[in-house]
């Protein structure tokens, strides 16, 4: 089972340590620092993290390597994940080889793909997108069906009645259970505040 979980690509990358992790950021996402240290390449255990220079704020001084990533996720919306963060994995999931978990994962609905046939106006689904991507960055987990799904709902419910979409249809939809749906929208309106009741 993966350690941690790249998801700013279409398919998500696995890094079963540290190194690996490392090594990707420094293909894939060079363009988030505007400095590196001289020795960037070098044996992981040698770099001087202190040394990388945030591109959009200008913060240095790292830690190390998660406090990195950490960073990047708050400040550059870079979607890399701990698994063990997750409490419940859902791309990578029941012990599944990497490449079949990717083919479940690609098969899964998108927010867009159920707001379109649910016929869900525009500015529910921007609204649904963002309390996603919002939660995402404040739990510091991976976007998931779960989430889109229950994403869906709330705003559903945050636009008024005149457009209100039952949690049996967008489970129905997304392929999730309703109990699924429930735990997820009352993590997503614990996480971001969100008093209105539903």
């Amino acid at each position: 089972m993966a350690k941690y979980i790249c998801f700013s690509h279409k398919t998500p990358r696995v890094f079963r340590n540290r190194r690996g992790l490392y090594g990707h950021l420094i293909l894939k996402h060079r363009d988030c620092f505007s400095s590196v240290p001289d020795n960037f390449w070098s044996d992981i255990r040698t770099v001087d993290f202190s040394k990388f220079t945030c591109r959009k704020c200008g913060k240095c001084g790292f830690k190390g390597l998660l406090d990195l990533v950490r960073h990047l996720n708050k400040c550059q919306g870079l979607k890399i994940i701990y698994q063990r963060k997750i409490a419940r994995p859902v791309v990578f999931s029941n012990g599944l080889p990497k490449n079949t978990a990717t083919k479940i994962m690609e098969s899964h609905r998108t927010m867009r793909d159920v707001a379109l046939k649910l016929e869900v106006p525009k500015e529910i689904l921007d609204l649904a997108e963002d309390l996603s991507e919002k939660y995402c960055r404040e739990a510091g987990v991976g976007r998931t069906i779960y989430i889109d799904a229950a994403s869906l709902y709330i705003a559903s419910m945050l636009k008024g009645c005149e457009f209100k979409i039952s949690q049996r249809r967008i489970a129905s939809e997304f392929n999730i259970s309703e109990l699924a749906l429930r735990e997820n929208y009352k993590k997503i309106m614990k996480t971001l505040n969100i008093e209105k009741e539903i």
